[in-house]
């Protein structure tokens, strides 16, 4: 049990059996006097609200009250420019919001020329490339209404291929979803989470399995999803025992365990296939369990749980390592005890501590500051402005506008009337270093979805994963953030791929945005799967020097140099001609890479060596001998045709190469 932070004692909470609901009140009076005004002023000096920026930033989307269960948001780079374009469910007029990111933060509604069709019952947004064709698709969930594929086409341009793929789902009440690779074969499968009953009979939740030709194939039976019958609200594929696959967690509404089961429940990957293993998991709560966050809460290397509920607490179920969870929502005072629905683990200041915001129906959302790991967190959302008032449904985060913070998207009826959407800009976390990372992933899940990293600086411990749909109906933006406060590098970055497969990078500096790339990829340039004479040159722009941006492909050893060592590597991947045509011992290609212009024309060969009658014979009688001898000492001192090694001037070098190669024929 974590001890609680107080600036003159350690005091422990009591366990959260021990206190029941009706004391919420007295919990937070309790929590409150156990932090001084001069403690809490300690870690929140001077903080810098957000500021709510959702008209400046042209996003006008009004979310209509539907069936009291709200509507969900995704952040999602839809053309590949690497920034966050928005995806919002649940107008008056059921449109489908699309909003193309200008470069800007600012955003262009792509709406009404979409091709989406109306739903307006739609509920969440999760995002993914389903079918390998280099663009992000979405999957767009509904209540009553089958289930929209939307298959990209670029130009935010989308047609519905739900039907045809398998996954529309018709009679079904889909809440939050999620992609993932759960059998390793590459392409990424597709969990849809139902909430069957509400409004009427539909159908269960849905394991769906990507055959790799547009099509799914649904595996539910006989992986145990969906047996229950429960009315589920989230799903999340994330890999809680850390083997290398991704494992599911669903939560199911109601609390009505007793009488008919209906638990959130854990399903473990065994070699693809799921089994429940809820029971004596600890995961298995009894509540009224609507949104899931996921994330290292207290930076153990494990992903943690934490499940939104009605006024009885939020379960903070922390994952030991050994594939059970403790409920410590008191310890961490991160209860909440109110009507909560979308949470979201992040790092909202770059502190490298992971924070908490919870949605609240009933009154202002929290943000659980996490100040150096210390517990109980504090709820600061009204100093820093995200404290929405009304009914908060669902929430994501993204950078939107590059400045290296998370900002926040929420969606939400004020008084329960038609609202537009809030997007609050972060002015906190750009105090703090940070950077930025782009996974490459391998074959059709070119995305990296469900790909794995540790971030060590010192003493500091980080872990992150990939997610395409958790939250509450939501998603985030795809790349890693990482905040490191005052750090000006990363001592290691490992990244784990969903296959297992798994690298270490050192050494990458603060402020910038890298891309990491498997093993198969280093030295290729242009991904053409051969490394060869156009990567050698990409190679030679590189060389000698720290790692930039643009050349992580280059750094074979991954020590955020490009130097000899990469360059030993880049040869053993090498499948043009290894050549040495002026017979100094030395491979041409070495020689250009210390000295480009030898190769003016780009063709790995020195440029000395490319005339029919190689300058080496500089008479051109077929042998080098005395003529060439008394040719180069004529032109002694000059930049003629007797400069051997391109250097720009003949010397004592030029008649060292002269006199190795004495005797020898052309």
């Amino acid at each position: 049990m974590r001890h609680i932070a107080h600036a003159d004692c350690c005091v422990r909470l009591a366990p959260q059996e021990s206190l029941s609901a009706s004391n919420a009140p007295w919990r937070r009076a309790f929590i409150a006097l156990l932090i001084s005004p001069s403690a809490v002023f300690a870690m929140d000096p001077m903080l810098s609200p957000f500021t709510e920026e959702a008209a400046v930033r042209n996003v006008n989307y009004t979310i209509a009250h539907y069936a009291g269960y709200g509507h969900g948001a995704a952040f999602v780079d839809l053309d590949n420019d690497k920034d966050p374009d928005l995806i919002l469910t649940g107008s008056a007029d059921g449109r489908i919001g699309v909003f193309e990111n200008d470069g800007t933060g600012h955003f262009i509604d792509r709406s009404l020329t979409s091709g989406l069709p109306l739903r307006p019952a739609s509920t969440g947004a999760i995002a993914a490339d389903y079918d390998n064709d280099g663009l992000t698709d979405l999957y767009i969930t509904s209540v009553g209404e089958p289930n929209i594929l939307a298959k990209n086409l670029g130009g935010f341009v989308f047609v519905d291929a739900a039907a045809e793929a398998g996954v529309a789902d018709p009679q079904g009440a889909t809440h939050g979803c999620a992609w993932g690779d759960y059998n390793g074969d590459g392409w990424l499968d597709l969990l849809v989470v139902n909430r069957v009953g509400s409004g009427g009979v539909y159908g269960r939740d849905k394991l769906f399995r990507n055959d790799g030709d547009g099509t799914f194939t649904d595996v539910s039976f006989p992986n145990g999803i969906g047996q229950d019958n429960a009315l589920g609200f989230q799903g999340v594929f994330f890999d809680y025992d850390r083997d290398g696959d991704l494992d599911i967690y669903i939560s199911n509404d109601r609390m009505v365990c007793a009488t008919i089961g209906w638990i959130n429940r854990l399903h473990e990957n065994v070699n693809g296939t799921f089994v429940d293993v809820t029971a004596g998991s600890g995961a298995g709560v009894c509540i009224n369990s609507m949104g899931i966050a996921v994330g290292d809460f207290d930076h153990d290397g494990y992903p943690d749980l934490y499940a939104t509920n009605t006024p009885q607490g939020n379960p903070l179920l922390m994952n030991q390592g050994n594939g059970t969870f403790i409920d410590q929502r008191d310890e961490a005072g991160v209860g909440f005890y109110s009507v909560g629905w979308g949470a979201l683990f992040w790092d909202f200041d770059n502190n490298g501590f992971t924070d908490l915001y919870v949605c609240d129906m009933t009154g202002p959302n929290d943000l659980y500051m996490n100040v150096n790991n210390e517990w109980p967190v504090i709820d600061r959302a009204a100093v820093l402005g995200v404290n929405t008032p009304g009914q908060s449904f669902a929430v994501a985060a993204a950078d939107i506008d590059n400045d290296g913070d998370h900002d926040l998207v929420v969606t939400n009826q004020e008084d329960g009337s038609p609202s537009n959407v809030r997007i609050y800009m972060n002015h906190e976390g750009q105090k703090r270093a940070w950077m930025k990372l782009d996974v490459v992933g391998k074959g059709a899940n070119w995305e990296a979805v469900g790909a794995s990293l540790e971030v060590r600086v010192g003493e500091s411990r980080q872990y992150h994963a990939t997610y395409a749909g958790s939250n509450y109906m939501s998603q985030n933006e795809r790349n890693f953030l990482i905040g490191m406060d005052t750090a000006d590098v990363a001592d290691d970055l490992i990244v784990t791929w969903p296959d297992g497969e798994t690298r270490s990078v050192k050494n990458l500096t603060c402020y910038n945005r890298w891309t990491i790339y498997p093993d198969e990829m280093l030295g290729d340039a242009n991904d053409d799967g051969i490394v060869d004479l156009t990567d050698f040159v990409a190679f030679v722009q590189c060389f000698d020097g720290p790692l930039v941006p643009g050349c992580e492909r280059m750094d074979l050893t991954g020590d955020a140099m490009i130097d000899d060592d990469d360059f030993a590597e880049f040869l053993v991947r090498y499948t043009g001609p290894l050549e040495d045509c002026d017979d100094d011992g030395v491979l041409d290609l070495e020689q250009i890479l210390t000295t480009p212009a030898l190769d003016l024309n780009l063709d790995g060969a020195l440029d000395t060596c490319d005339s029919p009658t190689p300058a080496r014979d500089l008479n051109g009688d077929g042998v080098v001998n005395g003529a060439d001898l008394a040719t180069l000492l004529a032109q002694w001192g000059t930049s003629g045709s007797a400069d051997l090694n391109g250097d720009g001037i003949i010397n004592g070098a030029d008649l060292a190469t002269l006199l190795a190669l004495w005797g020898r024929t052309q």
